[in-house]
């Protein structure tokens, strides 16, 4: 096991204190009533100030040398590569790939960043190719989950955290478009997107009620996720032994719309009746039926959200906690029969027990060779997900 990788002493303090600036500094931005712009610069300067004084006293303590190790090298029509592997932070190794020019230096150096994609497709590669055949020294980095520094990342990061909490695994680390072997060791994060069916390890779902930067033209056509939306989504996720990272975009001082907060309260209401279903549960034998089931087909990193049937009330997603079955119906049914299929009475769950979460009435049911049929209740006319309780 590697030596974890020493905490920065402070560093929870630091990061409040930054947070702190931060909001003084938004609160003084450009657009707040009656501030000059010399106001503005100056307010910028104290900031930028703090920042660089407290990363030299504190983020940087204790720099070591790169450590850089020349793997191998090769030669193309203009330019070269050298593979070097390089320690970021002592004990953290970073592949790199250094395009340079035939002719020998000194040269001008220009990093190049892969951001979220690999570095071996064409918009990173041909940039520093061009920038070598030009004279600079380009340097490509390689992304984390990539390369063969990858896993000896992982197991760094896992053991560190380890080691810091006594044996106690307390992170989670997330990263996009993995492959099966890659998803038992990394928690596979899908963009804007959800997988057909129940996956056997831990997965997550990112996206936005917007999109991911505050845009008023969402505000001002009403293109935010409902509440509605969000549930059944997570519903879905759930079901699928996912989690829901869940983005509210907020505007340049800090503060959400009305219209983003009528989402969260509309899905916090919800909640307050249904959390049980939600939270401590895990993926039971199906993850769901109905009609929106067969889901769409995941592309790069995720995006295929919306791109499936709307979901109806003939959809259900179940969850399980101890003895308890959750059917979570997409949407509110009105007066008609719920029945799920999956529940006949030759499929081995003797029913003894349904009730609908938030309603002290008593159900009428029944479980038959049909599955498990359910008379729902007439209460207020809505468009919210139902969720019934079986034992």
């Amino acid at each position: 096991m590697h030596e974890p990788i020493p905490r920065i002493p402070d560093a929870y303090a630091w990061r409040i204190a930054v947070q702190q600036q931060l909001q003084a500094l938004l609160a003084a931005s450009p657009i707040h009533p009656g501030l000059t712009t010399d106001e503005w610069r100056a307010v910028k300067a104290r900031w930028l100030a703090f920042i660089r004084a407290a990363g030299s006293n504190l983020l940087l303590r204790g720099r070591a040398p790169i450590r850089a190790r020349l793997i191998s090298e090769a030669r193309y029509d203009g330019f070269r590569v050298q593979k070097l592997v390089f320690e970021s932070f002592p004990g953290w190794q970073v592949g790199l790939n250094l395009y340079l020019p035939l002719l020998d230096g000194p040269y001008t150096p220009i990093l190049c960043p892969c951001g979220h994609g690999p570095k071996w497709q064409d918009d990173h590669q041909i940039p520093p190719q061009v920038l070598a055949r030009n004279g600079f020294a380009a340097a490509l980095f390689d992304m984390p989950m990539f390369g063969e520094t990858g896993p000896r990342l992982v197991a760094h990061f896992y053991n560190s955290n380890t080691a810091w909490h006594n044996g106690d695994l307390r992170a989670v680390l997330f990263g996009k478009i993995l492959n099966e072997e890659q998803r038992k060791a990394i928690t596979w994060d899908i963009e804007r997107g959800v997988p057909a069916t129940s996956l056997p390890f831990a997965w997550q779902t990112d996206t936005c009620i917007g999109g991911w930067h505050y845009d008023r033209g969402t505000y001002d056509h009403n293109r935010y996720k409902t509440a509605k939306n969000v549930i059944q989504m997570l519903a879905d996720i759930v079901s699928k032994n996912g989690n829901l990272l869940l983005n509210i975009p907020v505007r340049s001082d800090g503060t959400i719309d009305e219209k983003e907060v009528k989402v969260l309260e509309g899905i916090a209401a919800w909640m307050d009746v249904n959390k049980e279903a939600i939270f401590d549960t895990r993926p039971w034998t199906i993850f769901g039926e109905g009609p929106a089931s067969a889901g769409t087909p995941i592309s790069a990193q995720g995006f295929n959200e919306g791109k499936g049937k709307p979901f109806t009330w003939q959809d259900v997603r179940f969850t399980a906690k101890g003895d308890a079955l959750y059917a979570i119906v997409l949407d509110n049914p009105g007066k008609k029969d719920v029945v799920l299929h999956f529940l006949t009475e030759t499929a081995g769950l003797k029913v003894k027990a349904v009730s609908r979460l938030g309603y002290t009435g008593k159900l009428e049911w029944k479980q038959d060779k049909q599955g498990l049929t359910v008379t729902m209740p007439v209460v207020k006319p809505d468009d919210s997900v139902v969720v019934l309780k079986v034992l």
